[in-house]
């Protein structure tokens, strides 16, 4: 399997327009097995609800061994307690940047242009060498495709489901851009 990744590696780095340069680095045996022993910690804001979302979202090639992975315990959900506290999390503890990668929501109300928490906690991690992503979208919420709010419409209370198709029908009226920044939990 790991020849598998580093034949994939080097055929990405082939094809790629940027200049990489891969350093393999020198281990022990007993350290190696300790590391490969140890799950990969998916550091998120919120381990139930991010967790869950991203187990919503895995999909394609790849979504058995994410599944297997989760499963058997190679991969952990990590909950940070939201920005702030995982930019506090980061600053004292120090988490091992080779078994540690952050999730984490822009707050973006315009695209490409994340909160200044969000840019703060990738400075963080950026300055601790841990592997990071800032969702595109303004938070998890953003990514519900338009069907999934429909039936949330339609299975909800018949007093408040007028309203609801109003809201959902402007909702809908927005651009995509526009969608993907709205204030869903709002």
């Amino acid at each position: 399997r790991y020849q598998q990744i580093f034949d994939s590696s080097l055929r990405e780095l082939a094809t790629s327009t940027t200049t990489s340069i891969v350093r393999i680095p020198d281990i022990s045996l007993p350290d190696a097995l300790c590391l490969l022993r140890t799950p990969l910690s998916l550091l998120v804001e919120n381990e139930r609800n991010d967790g869950a979302f991203l187990r919503a979202v895995l999909r394609g090639p790849r979504e058995q061994e994410w599944k297997t992975a989760l499963d058997r315990g190679w991969l952990v959900f990590d909950n940070g307690g939201g920005m702030q506290e995982m930019g506090r999390r980061i600053q004292a503890s120090s988490p091992d940047p080779r078994r540690t990668y952050v999730v984490y929501d822009s707050d973006a109300r315009r695209p490409g242009k994340p909160s200044q928490e969000a840019r703060r906690l990738g400075t963080l991690c950026n300055n601790a060498n841990l592997r990071n992503h800032v969702l595109k979208r303004r938070e998890r919420e953003n990514y519900i495709p338009s069907e999934a709010l429909q039936l949330w419409v339609e299975e909800s209370n018949r007093h408040i489901k007028p309203s609801l198709r109003r809201l959902l029908g402007q909702f809908r009226r927005l651009t995509a851009e526009q969608r993907h920044h709205f204030n869903m939990r709002g």
